[in-house]
């Protein structure tokens, strides 16, 4: 395994940064020191290890052998998630961009469950997009989901303590992308009728299969559960100075509904007119496993289909696996 230690500078000298390359394929058995001899195939993936107060975050090149002038994307996971939620599926946003021929990267959170957000967008955050501008040198396109969209709000905000100049984050960034996101926080209330409405599918199930399946409600009790939840639900202000702002939100979200992600009048006259596009899709938050679970049962038990239709639970794509949000991205900052 090649590792390559440094520091980035001195705003963030307390942060180390380690590179891993994944191997598809090899010609021969290579062991693999700082400088070796060989040849290599194919990489797949370039994984850069951050260390950070609150442990281990990873950065994930996805597209090692760009060689192209376009601006960079990060992609920024939510709440007990991890970076391979961007290209873990066919239809996944980071497959949308790669399939495009853009330079697509994704950063794994070191504590998505119980971290401090101040130190996930200071520590964490400000490394990935540090390191990506410097090899670059062009801004990035940030794309950021759920709690990760409150970091990203945290990492750019105008009106926090930053551990590195606001002007050079904001030089580094074209424009931030919010799906999802909980700009007015998210009540405990709405995750918990969620629980109770995938309890009374699974009891539906039961009674029409001998064999009911484990619907895995671990994801929504672990929110339910945490005391991050707490800390998201206060927003920091935009910051007007990022060229533009996409705020693409689900009509179907049952953890973060569209009164909590839309932004309010006040705050949209924060941003100058024209940097900021709001936008509302037909698409859930993310159900993890459930949705996936759901739906295949949904192809084999027609009865089961029925009954969701008469239920608040419906099954809605996921907003990051929804194409027409790619093209809203690709087509209003991207390719601008």
């Amino acid at each position: 395994m090649i590792i390559i230690s440094f520091l980035l500078n001195r705003f963030i000298s307390n942060i180390h940064l380690k590179l891993k390359i994944e191997i598809v394929l090899c010609i021969k058995i290579i062991q693999l020191i700082d400088s070796f001899e060989g040849t290599i195939i194919s990489i797949k993936r370039a994984i850069y290890e951050i260390e950070t107060d609150q442990g281990l975050a990873k950065l994930f090149h996805l597209t090692p052998h760009y060689s192209g002038s376009n601006n960079p994307i990060l992609f920024l996971h939510g709440f007990g998630s991890n970076a391979s939620v961007w290209y873990n599926f066919k239809d996944s946003l980071g497959h949308f961009f790669q399939s495009n021929k853009l330079d697509c990267w994704s950063l794994g959170l070191s504590n998505a469950v119980s971290g401090d957000i101040q130190l996930l967008a200071h520590q964490d955050l400000l490394t990935a997009v540090h390191f990506i501008y410097q090899r670059r040198n062009r801004p990035l396109v940030i794309i950021a989901h759920s709690m990760g969209g409150i970091i990203v709000r945290v990492f750019s905000s105008p009106h926090l303590n930053h551990p590195y100049p606001l002007q050079k984050i904001e030089k580094m960034i074209k424009g931030i992308v919010l799906l999802t996101v909980p700009n007015h926080g998210v009540a405990l209330t709405d995750i918990k009728q969620i629980e109770e409405t995938v309890r009374l599918i699974q009891n539906f199930i039961a009674s029409k299969e001998t064999l009911a399946p484990d619907l895995g409600l671990g994801f929504i009790q672990l929110v339910s559960k945490s005391q991050l939840l707490e800390k998201i639900n206060s927003k920091p202000p935009l910051n007007p100075h990022i060229h533009t702002w996409i705020n693409a939100v689900g009509s179907f979200d049952r953890i973060v509904p569209l009164k909590s992600a839309l932004f309010t009048k006040k705050e949209i006259d924060q941003i100058p007119a024209g940097n900021l596009i709001q936008k509302e899709f037909p698409c859930d938050h993310m159900t993890f496993p459930l949705a996936n679970k759901i739906q295949k049962m949904t192809q084999s038990i027609p009865l089961l289909e029925n009954a969701l239709k008469d239920t608040v639970f419906h099954i809605y794509p996921a907003i990051h696996r929804f194409p027409k949000v790619g093209e809203l991205i690709l087509e209003e900052l991207i390719l601008k």
